[in-house]
């Protein structure tokens, strides 16, 4: 076989096969959100079951800002060889519906492969000062509050909007953005903020240092995706390894001690069914919280 023929069946293996990891002993997770955020803490110990039970070296890289944006733009601008995944919040869903310029677009430039966990929110607020959330409640619809979020079109927000302010009528309440979690708990803690909606997964239940209300009804989901272009030789890998650590009695009992809900397994498709039917979702809850998300 001369060299021409060689060149020309190496493009047309990498055009049918899509690119190909090398050998997958070396993962970098990309988690788009700060050091101590849910995201951040599932994908770490992600990363130590790779490590453990595939022998996988996982370097996780936090590239928190812009409400995830610059993370998940990591991400897109890697090569999709199956060694750079994303390890995001449901945000991935919220933020098409709140931002038409976004520059990704989640179902074009990247393969769902499989959910995590979920996590309830909780409403968190500075040592006791309120007894229990009716008297919490009472103070907030009758003063103006300043409350804690982490970017416009998070689900942090959505949380707070939907499962608080619409739910209970309430309009005079300011937001001041932080990049991550614990530094909106630290002001909180301080007194400086009145109250902030977080998931309970990112927080100490025992901790004197606040007080925990979980008076409201709304979840963020954590999953992995990849950048389009990968084989399907490499999502089908990842997926069936996101099963076995979700099978792990290991991992199923550091979701509970962490405050963490367990998921049942999507497959690819399934998932990718279900982060689509998510975008909906909040696209056509923006529209009802237009007032209040302007």
């Amino acid at each position: 076989m001369n060299i021409f023929k060689m060149l020309s069946f190496i493009i047309m293996a990498i055009f049918l096969f899509g690119c190909v990891p090398n050998n997958n002993k070396s993962i970098k997770i990309i988690v788009p959100a700060a050091i101590g955020n849910s995201t951040d803490i599932v994908a770490r110990f992600i990363a130590e079951k790779l490590e453990k039970d595939f022998n996988i070296t996982a370097l996780v890289e936090n590239k928190p800002g812009a409400g995830n944006i610059i993370g998940i733009m990591e991400v897109k601008k890697s090569n999709p060889d199956g060694n750079t995944i994303l390890f995001v919040s449901s945000t991935i869903t919220t933020l098409p519906a709140t931002n038409k310029n976004l520059p990704f677009d989640v179902k074009k430039d990247f393969i769902p492969i499989g959910i995590i966990v979920n996590s309830p929110f909780v409403i968190v607020t500075p040592p006791n000062k309120y007894k229990n959330f009716n008297e919490f409640l009472e103070d907030a619809k009758n003063r103006n509050m300043i409350y804690g979020g982490l970017g416009y079109g998070t689900a942090t927000q959505f949380a707070t909007i939907s499962s608080f302010l619409k739910k209970y009528d309430i309009k005079n309440h300011r937001q001041i953005i932080f990049k991550g979690n614990n530094q909106a708990m630290i002001e909180v803690m301080a007194n400086r903020l009145d109250y902030y909606i977080v998931p309970k997964s990112t927080i100490s239940t025992d901790n004197q240092a606040y007080t925990i209300f979980e008076d409201i009804k709304f979840n963020i989901w954590f999953g992995i995706f990849v950048k389009t272009g990968a084989s399907n030789r490499i999502v089908n890998d990842l997926s069936d390894k996101v099963k076995k650590i979700l099978e792990s009695d290991d991992f199923k009992e550091w979701i509970v001690k962490n405050n963490f809900e367990l998921t049942k397994y999507m497959n690819p498709e399934e998932f990718k069914n279900f982060v689509y039917s998510e975008i909906d979702k909040y696209e056509s809850l923006n529209k009802e919280l237009s007032e209040q998300l302007e």
